[in-house]
């Protein structure tokens, strides 16, 4: 992993503990999967995982680490932009966990949502179209909200 991704993944616990949330669930549509670490965990407990990221190096993490824990078979890697490819997806459960920003936010004397990618509150209105879905999982930093 390169060191963005070493700063930004969730930590193992509190992946298993979101993964637990989402037990029962089907499919699990992990928007900005990063290195895999929420797909890993979610894959464990669900029937399947479509990892997306915009980044093809994230991507490639991820697939290797899914591999080292033997679910690659489990879990969809996808390279696209969540936002054009969403409205064509379906699952169970949406997760985002949009990216921060990695190691350079650690020197804000403050985080507020509005230093999240992309701006504007556009994550928010765009996940209005999934109220529908069973349950949107969001995780900022150290934050954890579940509607």
């Amino acid at each position: 992993m390169d060191e963005e991704s070493w700063f930004s993944v969730t930590p193992e616990e509190i992946t298993a503990r979101q993964a637990r949330w989402c037990v029962g669930a089907g499919v699990v549509i992990n928007a900005f999967a990063g290195v895999g670490g929420n797909a890993i965990q979610f894959a464990q407990m669900c029937q399947r995982v479509v990892a997306i990221d915009i980044d093809p190096k994230k991507v490639a993490m991820a697939y290797n680490n899914g591999k080292i824990y033997g679910l690659e078979d489990f879990i969809d890697f996808i390279v696209r932009d969540f936002f054009q490819l969403a409205p064509f997806l379906t699952g169970g459960v949406v997760f985002l966990s949009p990216p921060r920003g990695g190691p350079l936010y650690k020197a804000k004397e403050s985080f507020t949502l509005d230093l999240l990618k992309p701006k504007d509150g556009y994550v928010m209105k765009f996940v209005e179209g999934f109220l529908s879905m069973k349950e949107i999982g969001f995780k900022f930093t150290h934050m954890q909200y579940v509607m």
